[in-house]
């Protein structure tokens, strides 16, 4: 709300297009995007800034993201052999992962939710029998190991 009781339009300088996005838990106004031109960034969007840019996932399928607490964020996507994977980033630095974990290679694309109160990150792929659960500790996961979805 731009004060006047309207929508305020922010511009996300991802020109090639959106495919995800997540809000920040912290009320901050940041937003993470990842987007078709196979870039993750982190946007302030009062100031319309990029506060951060990094290389995300390099295979043609759409990615996802989701805020891992206030400053760690988690992708996933494919790599360019196709491999789906899991990255783990530190919001300020978007150089390069701070984890990366290979799945498998199915098709289907990852859909990734968190839950701030147990610290699970469960990843779903689309037409999977199975979830994966994981447990986010400070700029990681540990776990994933599938279970079923029954």
């Amino acid at each position: 709300d731009g004060g006047g009781g309207g929508g305020v339009v922010v511009t996300l300088g991802d020109k090639a297009g959106v495919e995800a996005l997540a809000w920040a838990p912290d009320g901050s106004a940041r937003v993470a995007t990842v987007g078709k031109d196979k870039r993750v960034r982190v946007i302030d969007t009062r100031a319309g800034t990029v506060l951060a840019d990094g290389a995300a996932h390099a295979g043609v399928k759409p990615s996802r993201v989701v805020w891992l607490g206030d400053n760690v964020l988690c992708t996933s996507g494919f790599s360019k052999m196709r491999d789906r994977q899991l990255c783990v980033w530190r919001a300020d630095d978007l150089a390069k992962p701070a984890q990366t974990k290979t799945l498998d290679q199915s098709t289907g694309i990852v859909e990734l939710l968190y839950d701030a109160d147990t610290r699970v990150l469960v990843a779903a792929g689309k037409g999977d029998g199975s979830l994966r659960l994981y447990e986010a500790r400070n700029a990681g996961v540990v776990g994933g190991a599938p279970a079923d979805a029954d």
